[in-house]
């Protein structure tokens, strides 16, 4: 057993947990993830980020390069065991007996690992390689001393011959006095992986270093693709080592520290950590300033779960970097009224991402409206800019997606992305539907800070012509269907009413939530994403294959947009459901899975943390939860 321990000025949070992942990252792309003992997955360690060319066009790819597998601590008797983990938010501490080590990431491709009380060697094991490159041949280490730094050189060639180079990744430490290079492999198995039925789940890492330590001592280590590059940021880091993790602490609580009172002490715990993890996943790369979708697999910026994620950012009031990343996003509007469902590109539809960017549009100019602040953050030109995106894509999405009056969508165009037999959603869904009147619905209001009544007054008239069509077919007064012809029960009744709640009257919201509830609840503080008497309901999260991600697994970010909508319609008939999923959330963010973040999906069987290790919606729609919750200091 491991204590886990959070800290975060008065705010503490404590518990005995049986392991325990951690994750830094440098808000530049790459990120630490590393645990109590062995890594659990083959995508633990430290990974440093790099943009590319893709071939002769002007189209970039995002790569990840991994470099540390572990750093473990090694006495006479063999690895000294974690007592406990404490999560500092600004950096981390792993605690072994009277052993001290401490976990710093500044904003740069660099790691500052700091040993206290500590009499025996550091054993630094690698796993250099792009992060998909699981090709087993042609895998050469150099490690070499040089003017007081120790020096690696990883190079992968084409095949056993050793011939032909494809890449070179260096690492670089400072700090260090005596070591030793055990020069050795070693097979890892990692559970993780295998559960997930995600192969490669055994690989070889290299034994690359043992340093001495003799009480106290402080690494820094640095990475590149190049030795130059590696030297200067090892070099930077090991003069300012001290300004760094003073610069660190000093940010973290900046942002973290509590605006607004909550009910239990806990929830302030985990909204502190969910802040912190929106804030590590916000990035600002190659002149690209947005929220990767998840670590360690969705490193690129997702148009859909971005949109959501703004949500969060527009209750802390980061109105700056809200506009900033709706401009960036509606510069990839394209010809037919979405915007591409991802940067860098991907060839996935997406028929809800322009839905949601507008959505965080109309929550942004609302709040500013009655701040009366609109005109301190957007000029009219820029209204009108915004005016004109905003028309553009509703005439293009009628001329190219609307059918009879309501939008459709092609297969695995909406967040339900996986198919199992015919089931792929597509038609006409109903959140669909609902953040297209949003979108109606903001035209009016920004055709009236133009002072544009004509425009106003026509997409008022089409807003309700559309909603009045898709209430009188996806209504039937006793429930809500998912798409037309498909009254199977999903969770996107949530995301309908958090786009659009004035489709229905509150009391009819409360009647089909009330009967989604009856096929959708899990008793541990969730919502399945299919019916839970469906032919298609996993019980148990399977990975890879997909069967069960959108057919049982509970979502995080659904789960607490479903508990902010229930409270906003009555947090009375509601209270059993909204109280135990905040629960079920809080438990998950700050005592399972990665230490402070939130995972993306649980098991339907009971409450579990699965999927991506941390997740940007889960974690902003946590924030956005405790916000309807909380009272201001």
């Amino acid at each position: 057993m491991v204590r886990l321990v959070h800290q975060l000025g008065k705010l503490n949070a404590e518990k005995e947990v049986e392991s325990a992942e951690f994750m830094l990252t440098n808000k530049r792309g790459g990120y630490l993830h590393l645990s109590t003992g062995q890594n659990k997955s083959r995508f633990s360690g430290y990974h440093f980020f790099r943009q590319s060319a893709v071939g002769a066009s002007s189209q970039v790819e995002w790569l990840l390069y991994k470099t540390i597998e572990s750093i473990s601590l090694l006495s006479e008797q063999g690895s000294l065991p974690v007592t406990e983990i404490r999560n500092n938010l600004h950096n981390i501490e792993r605690i072994s007996g009277n052993a001290r080590e401490t976990f710093t990431v500044p904003h740069d491709d660099a790691l500052l690992y700091q040993v206290d009380n500590f009499t025996g060697s550091i054993r630094l094991q690698l796993d250099c390689r792009k992060i998909y490159d699981f090709d087993d041949k042609g895998r050469s280490y150099k490690v070499a001393a040089d003017d007081g730094k120790i020096i690696i050189e990883y190079s992968k060639f084409t095949g056993h011959d050793f011939k032909e180079k494809q890449y070179s990744i260096y690492a670089v430490i400072m700090g260090a006095g005596k070591f030793t290079s055990p020069d050795s492999w070693e097979k890892r198995f990692y559970p993780s992986d295998a559960a997930r039925n995600s192969v490669p789940h055994e690989l070889y890492i290299y034994n690359a270093v043992d340093i001495q330590c003799n009480g106290n001592l402080n690494l820094c280590l640095a990475f590149a693709t190049n030795q130059e590059e590696a030297i200067q940021k090892a070099t930077y880091l090991h003069a300012h080592l001290e300004n760094e993790c003073k610069k660190a602490m000093q940010y973290i609580s900046g942002i973290c520290l509590p605006k607004y009172e909550l009910p239990q002490a806990a929830y302030s715990m985990a909204n502190a950590c969910a802040i912190s993890s929106i804030d590590m996943l916000t990035m600002d790369i190659y002149e690209n300033y947005g929220i990767f979708a998840g670590l360690p697999w969705f490193y690129q910026f997702w148009t859909r779960d971005e949109a959501i994620s703004l949500g969060a950012l527009i209750s802390e009031q980061k109105y700056h970097d809200v506009k900033r990343i709706i401009h960036r996003q509606l510069k990839y509007l394209t010809h037919d009224g979405r915007i591409i469902s991802r940067f860098p590109r991907s060839q996935l539809a997406s028929a809800d991402g322009v839905g949601w960017t507008f959505k965080r549009l109309g929550d942004l100019l609302q709040v500013l409206k009655e701040k009366k602040l609109i005109h301190h953050f957007f000029s009219d030109k820029e209204l009108l800019y915004y005016k004109d995106k905003l028309e553009f894509s509703i005439k293009s999405i009628m001329e190219n997606y609307d059918d009879r009056g309501l939008i459709a969508n092609g297969p695995l165009e909406t967040w339900m992305d996986t198919a199992v037999g015919n089931d792929t959603r597509e038609g006409k869904r109903i959140e669909i539907q609902c953040l297209f009147l949003n979108m109606l619905s903001l035209a009016q209001m920004i055709s009236s800070l133009t002072k544009d009544k004509e425009k106003e007054n026509f997409y008022a008239n089409l807003e309700k012509i559309f909603s009045d069509r898709t209430k009188q077919l996806f209504y039937d007064g006793e429930k809500l269907h998912d798409g037309i012809g498909d009254t199977t029960q999903r969770p996107n009744i949530f995301l309908a009413c958090y786009a659009y709640p004035k489709l229905l009257r509150d009391m009819q919201w409360i009647k089909c939530i009330r009967y989604a509830l009856d096929r959708l609840w899990l008793d541990w503080g969730g919502l399945a994403t299919i019916d839970r008497n469906s032919s298609l309901f996993c019980r148990n999260y399977t990975g890879e294959n997909n069967q069960s991600y959108h057919r049982g697994d509970s979502w995080f970010f659904v789960n607490n947009l479903a508990a902010l909508v229930m409270h906003r319609l009555s947090r009375r008939k509601f209270s059993k459901e909204i109280v135990s999923i905040i629960n079920a959330s809080t438990t998950e963010l700050l005592f399972m899975g990665t230490v402070g973040h939130h995972a993306e999906v649980s098991s339907a069987s009971g409450l579990k943390s699965e999927g991506c290790y941390a997740q940007a919606w889960s974690a902003a729609t946590f924030i956005e939860l405790m916000h309807e919750i909380s009272t201001p200091l």
